[in-house]
């Protein structure tokens, strides 16, 4: 059963979890700033409102800086959410592919 603590400060990173499902990525960093500068990477909780800072960074096309929040992530005491980052981090480092033009049809 989850601790009291941990609910509330799930309720706190709701409205934030919300803008990142209706994909309003801007809505949702807004949101969370106040938290990031509150709750430090090494707290499990503040692993994960930069999970959804990283996922929110994504969503606006800027691998660059999702890459550099879970590179931040690697002092998270969380070894779950630290595996998680490093996971997101190398999708998000890979080199792009090249998909031979036989894999495209042109209109």
């Amino acid at each position: 059963m989850p601790q009291p603590e941990f609910e509330s400060l799930e309720a706190l990173s709701a409205p934030a979890r919300q803008a990142l499902e209706r994909g309003d990525y801007g809505r949702c960093q807004e949101l969370l700033a106040p938290l990031l500068e509150q709750h430090p990477v090494s707290t499990p909780f503040g692993g994960q409102l930069r999970l959804l800072l990283a996922t929110a960074q994504m969503g606006q096309g800027n691998s660059t800086a999702a890459a550099a929040t879970c590179r931040s992530l690697r002092a998270c005491r969380d070894a779950g959410l630290r595996a998680q980052a490093k996971d997101l981090q190398e999708v998000l480092e890979a080199p792009a592919l090249e998909r031979p033009r036989e894999w495209s049809m042109t209109l």
